[in-house]
């Protein structure tokens, strides 16, 4: 690949690629057998592309007024791509992904550039004056058979409108389909969420939360919907083994955790 030959793609050469392809779907029920039995795609989808191999440029644009994945609703999505003999590209936006009727992250907007062995991103989630939102910064290095190192710049994270820190030392890979995360930190003030270890599919990888004076009420973006508001410090560590797989938990932790039920 160009834009990241450390990655070791295999190259193949092609007759000339010169056409461009648009597709509108009105019923996805009659294609569905040709995608996973978890995926659904609402009326109305398009796909449209422009492809010249001679100008080495290549570009799609794809939108679903509703996505559906394992579960998970995505609202309005669209994925813009842009290749060209500089870099590749890739732009995504999302109205509102629902986890459940009451659970969901609004405005989503992800940006990818990938050139000379660097993807660099940018996601955010909710908009700026909401009371959880991110605007995440920061960069992929690959190198040739050696693993990918993430790098943080300086980022905004809300929550519960209290603004949170991303250590700009910390250490994070990913190999071989699994993440490694070394002294990373989230910070606000006096609170702190520690996070070491590996997230993989293997039962003996184990991703380590050490919490320091974290303050409950934090969570209350996700409770409320559910008619809980939390209180309370939280402190000590959980450890989560095979969390792509079968995860399973083990907690040694302290609450001072007082919650109310809301009226709905």
């Amino acid at each position: 690949m160009r834009y990241a030959p450390a990655i070791g793609f295999e190259k193949n050469d092609f007759n000339r690629q010169d056409f461009d392809l648009n597709i509108n779907i009105k019923s996805f029920r009659p294609i569905a057998t040709f995608f996973r039995k978890d995926i659904a795609l609402d009326s109305g989808a398009t796909l449209n592309a422009k492809f010249a191999s001679e100008k080495q440029t290549a570009n799609f644009n794809f939108y679903a007024p509703e996505f559906k994945y394992n579960g998970i609703r995505l609202t309005h999505l669209i994925i813009d791509q842009n290749a060209n003999l500089k870099n590749m590209e890739l732009q995504t936006s999302i109205d509102q992904i629902n986890f459940t009727d009451s659970t969901y992250i609004k405005n989503v907007n992800i940006s990818n550039t990938l050139v000379n062995d660097s993807l660099q991103f940018n996601i955010k989630m909710s908009e700026l004056e909401a009371s959880n939102s991110l605007d995440l910064n920061g960069v992929i290095r690959f190198a040739h058979a050696k693993p990918a190192f993430i790098n943080f710049y300086p980022s905004n994270i809300l929550i519960n409108k209290e603004q949170w820190l991303v250590n700009n030392d910390a250490q994070l890979k990913i190999s071989k389909g699994k993440w490694y995360f070394e002294k990373l930190t989230l910070s606000h003030a006096e609170q702190k969420v520690h996070i070491d270890g590996i997230l993989s599919n293997d039962v003996s990888d184990q991703i380590n939360l050490r919490f320091e004076d974290f303050n409950l009420s934090s969570l209350n973006g996700i409770t409320k919907p559910h008619g809980i508001n939390l209180l309370g410090n939280l402190n000590g560590k959980i450890e989560v083994n095979s969390v792509f797989k079968s995860p399973f938990i083990v907690a040694n932790i302290k609450t001072s955790p007082s919650f109310t039920t809301i009226s709905q």
